[in-house]
């Protein structure tokens, strides 16, 4: 996969990881968003749901911390 700034990046997850690997993605002028259910998320930058964020992302971040992948993960599976 040849990843330029047009790719639209999404990230699962916006803590302390997802947030700064953003900031940086965003700098060098890619198209990301985010979906976190607990996080404040960036403005404009924030998908409404999982789901959305999986259908318009080419890319997709995982920024969970470990003990919480399994419930993302759950989350996804209990929706389909």
């Amino acid at each position: 996969m040849n990843i330029d700034t047009n790719t639209r990046i999404g990230f699962v997850g916006y803590g302390r990881f997802g947030a700064a690997l953003s900031e940086l993605i965003d700098e060098r002028g890619y198209s990301w968003q985010c979906w976190d259910p607990v996080a404040e998320l960036a403005s404009g930058h924030a998908a409404t749901n999982l789901d959305e964020l999986l259908l318009r992302s080419d890319l997709i971040i995982v920024a969970v911390p470990v003990n919480h992948f399994e419930n993302v993960l759950r989350e996804r599976s209990e929706e389909h």
